[in-house]
């Protein structure tokens, strides 16, 4: 007999914070979460906006694959959610926002393309 879990165990387990699991099988979980929630989202909201806060604290995730299912899974459950989802917004935000300044401090520039950052685009 198979056991039931809630959107929100499932996501708790795999989203936040949960070493258990491979980062494969956190980005997997995130990825259903995202389908889910454009599917769902709207008729049955209760559950994803209970989720989302985890979601978002899975963009915080050291993998950046599980990063990037993380802030896809948020973007789609607050568009299927629209307006239900305006309360959690001002703590989503700047969690979104330290994900992308993350991300973007991880990205590092080779010598040559930091040379071509100063050269001007003539296409």
């Amino acid at each position: 007999m198979a056991s039931q879990y809630s959107l929100q165990q499932v996501y708790t387990h795999a989203g936040e914070g949960s070493r258990q699991l491979s980062a494969s099988t956190r980005q997997a979980v995130l990825i259903a979460l995202s389908a889910l929630g454009e599917a769902l989202g709207s008729s049955h909201p209760k559950p994803f906006i209970a989720v989302l806060p985890a979601i978002v604290a899975a963009a915080k995730d050291v993998h950046r694959s599980v990063r990037s299912s993380a802030l896809a899974a948020a973007a789609s459950c607050l568009a299927a959610l629209a307006s239900a989802a305006l309360p959690l917004l001002p703590r989503m935000v700047p969690a979104v926002l330290a994900a992308a300044q993350t991300a973007v401090d991880g990205l590092a520039m080779s010598p040559a393309a930091h040379a071509m950052v100063g050269f001007p685009c003539f296409l």
